[in-house]
């Protein structure tokens, strides 16, 4: 479980250096996202596996209950973005499709857990990018996963490959969610992400 958390963990920021140095798509309203993007901070509500954290354009959560999804929709979240795959998604007692469904709200899937058949990739990335874009105007957004991990380094790399945020300023965004550089504990010391590039 450590050695695959230190694999996703290398891998991502290795994919995050590489995503910032290929071209990047220009993804219409990203402007307009990048203007309202901030350090994440921890909100105090329930409902949400391991917590929600507000990084300004959207919020990003952990697994969310159906009690969570239905005060969404009450404060104006038009969408909602589940990076879990369907096997993960059968170990959840909410059927969060239905229920968003009912409730009007966009339910977009970008299923990813690094696997063959569900990569991290800068595919994934654009995925996000364009469904965040989509919605801006029409409501609020949520991003989530199981417990707010693999959100924390799609957000990281959203913010370098298409808000052109350097890599050093965008990983303290992550990491104020759930991203975790798990070397640094075992070097002592804090790791530097090269040019920020």
């Amino acid at each position: 479980m450590v050695l695959s958390r230190i694999v996703l963990s290398l891998g991502l920021a290795a994919a995050a250096l590489v995503l910032h140095a290929q071209s990047t798509p220009r993804v219409p309203g990203s402007d307009a996202i990048k203007r309202q993007v901030k350090r994440p901070v921890k909100l105090d509500r329930t409902g949400f596996e391991f917590g929600v954290f507000d990084a300004g354009p959207l919020l990003i959560s952990g697994q969310p209950s159906e009690e969570a999804l239905r005060a969404l929709a009450k404060e104006g979240y038009t969408m909602v973005i589940n990076l879990r795959p369907n096997e993960e998604m059968q170990r959840v007692a909410v059927p969060e499709s239905a229920v968003l469904q009912e409730l009007g709200i966009e339910y977009v899937r970008i299923p990813m857990n690094g696997s063959e058949t569900y990569p991290y990739s800068p595919e994934t990335i654009d995925k996000f990018a364009e469904a965040l874009s989509r919605n801006q105007g029409k409501g609020k957004t949520l991003l989530h996963c199981t417990v707010a991990y693999r959100a924390s380094y799609v957000w990281t790399a959203y913010l370098v490959r298409h808000l052109g945020m350097d890599l050093n300023e965008a990983v303290p965004h992550g990491e104020a969610i759930n991203m975790r550089n798990l070397l640094e504990p075992f070097l002592g010391k804090k790791i530097r992400y090269g040019d920020g590039r």
